[in-house]
């Protein structure tokens, strides 16, 4: 929880929790680093806890928690739905075909470069840009049929 955006994750659970009158249940989130290895062992942490759904930080991390899951002995989407957040283009070779939230690079990019060429001529201020992702839709999630549990 020491970067914004992993906060800012976390506070999307909590409202979208809240508008579905339902829990956000912090103990069955992993927090680990950035790649596919912190996925898998960050998976296998929350398929120890029985979870049937995963929201991963990254693509590389949800590529890690479609392994973790087939090392488990289970299928996706058949036991455990993955989602990833980046829109990372390799990610479309994935089998399953990850789904995914894209982030709008080329805007991301063109609004960087404006706020670095105003700040450059002196007409800079700081200010958060919030871009909404565009959900691209994979075949790595589904209806979870059970509850996977230790082999």
């Amino acid at each position: 929880m020491r970067y914004s955006t992993s906060m800012d994750m976390m506070e999307g659970c909590r409202v979208a929790a809240d508008r579905l009158d339902v829990e956000c249940d912090e103990s069955i989130v992993s927090e680990t680093v950035f790649t596919f290895e912190g996925g898998q062992a960050g998976s296998a942490q929350l398929l120890e806890a029985g979870v049937t759904g995963i929201i991963a930080a990254n693509d590389l991390m949800a590529a890690g928690a479609i392994a973790a899951v087939r090392a488990w002995g289970g299928n996706v989407p058949d036991d455990v739905s993955v989602i990833g957040f980046d829109g990372t283009p390799a990610m479309s070779y994935t089998a399953p075909r990850l789904t995914t939230l894209r982030q709008p690079v080329d805007r991301m990019s063109a609004a960087a470069t404006a706020l670095l060429v105003a700040a450059m001529e002196g007409d800079g201020v700081s200010q958060t840009q919030v871009f909404a992702p565009e959900l691209v839709v994979g075949r790595s999630t589904g209806t979870a049929k059970q509850v996977l549990r230790t082999p």
